[in-house]
């Protein structure tokens, strides 16, 4: 992969941790110490990064696809 590709890797690696932890925060009884304006930002914060992480992983995938479908052509040709 190339540098900006492994950055992407790192990227959607770090948001995964910070999605985990905000999960746990979700669901423990901690969740009841903030405002319920607080629970539904936090919620709409969730979803954002998981819609985030759904794109990074996305282009993880389509790199790999083309990484694979040039040494597939590298093998042919």
């Amino acid at each position: 992969m190339e540098e900006y590709q492994l950055r992407v890797v790192d990227e959607r690696n770090e948001l995964g941790l910070k999605l985990e932890a905000l999960d746990q925060f979700l669901n423990s009884e901690n969740i009841n110490r903030v405002s319920v304006v607080q629970k539904r930002l936090l919620k709409d914060q969730y979803e954002a990064m998981e819609n985030y992480y759904r794109a990074l992983d996305y282009r993880i995938v389509d790199f790999e696809f083309h990484i694979m479908k040039n040494k597939t052509e590298d093998v042919i040709n």
